[in-house]
């Protein structure tokens, strides 16, 4: 599974990229908006999972949520915020993120979300992604292409 990763604190960001990998997760992390934009902007986007910060310095991360919609409609959104009252979690789950998740958080509470996210997307899009992977070969059946880690194969 590809995760994009929106965080701008280092700590949290290196931990969460060593956790995430540890399980066999592919994370590319962006740290700013603008880093987020300019992966959009790019041809191939193929990520499953968005863990955004909800505050990037002085910017909003929910300024982040239109355009990856935008791009992946059925991209799972899992929101992680040190704001975490019921009125915060409230308003980022009507503005359409799947889940939100306070700080600090466990991360075994972290992969369940991820895991729940991705089985409710996956089940209410049944058109999304199939994807074959065996170590760190995918082969994703519906677009019928093959890659290596992130290395796109030609077949």
């Amino acid at each position: 599974m590809n995760i994009l990763l929106v965080e701008d604190d280092s700590r949290i960001s290196s931990y969460l990229i060593k956790a995430l990998s540890a399980v066999n997760y592919n994370v590319v992390l962006c740290e700013t908006t603008d880093e987020v934009m300019a992966l959009l902007a790019q041809k191939e986007f193929d990520f499953d999972l968005a863990l955004l910060d909800r505050m990037l310095g002085a910017e909003e991360g929910g300024n982040l949520l239109l355009p990856l919609r935008q791009r992946k409609a059925n991209l799972g959104i899992i929101v992680l915020s040190s704001l975490d009252g019921a009125s915060d979690k409230a308003k980022w789950l009507d503005l359409g993120v799947d889940d939100y998740i306070g700080k600090p958080f466990s991360l075994e509470e972290l992969l369940a979300r991820i895991r729940n996210v991705v089985r409710h997307n996956t089940k209410n899009h049944p058109t999304s992604e199939t994807a074959v992977v065996v170590k760190n070969l995918k082969i994703n059946l519906l677009t019928q292409q093959c890659r290596v880690d992130q290395a796109l194969l030609n077949l």
